[in-house]
């Protein structure tokens, strides 16, 4: 199989450190996750050593997973789920 430009684009970006903003941004994602103190703590000490596309991964699980602190969040996220069908 002849590799493409594209390939080569796609095989650097999984490799890819993320930047210090991305990092601060994930860890806030931890540590408004429904996840509890033990996992925060596991996730928090290996962030450090994820890709670019790993944590993008984890970002997307932690969005889903999250606790929001505005009730009117909240109160959206119960009604997406269906709660008060």
């Amino acid at each position: 199989m002849v590799k493409d430009w594209i390939d080569d684009i796609l095989e650097a970006n999984e490799n890819q450190k993320p930047s210090f903003g991305y990092l601060g941004y994930v860890e806030s994602l931890i540590e408004t996750s429904n996840n509890s103190v033990q996992q925060k703590s596991e996730l928090l000490n290996s962030i450090d050593e994820l890709s670019k596309l790993e944590l993008d991964k984890l970002a997307l699980h932690l969005k889903e997973n999250q606790i929001h602190k505005d009730c009117l969040e909240q109160y959206k996220e119960m009604v997406k789920r269906g709660v008060f069908k």
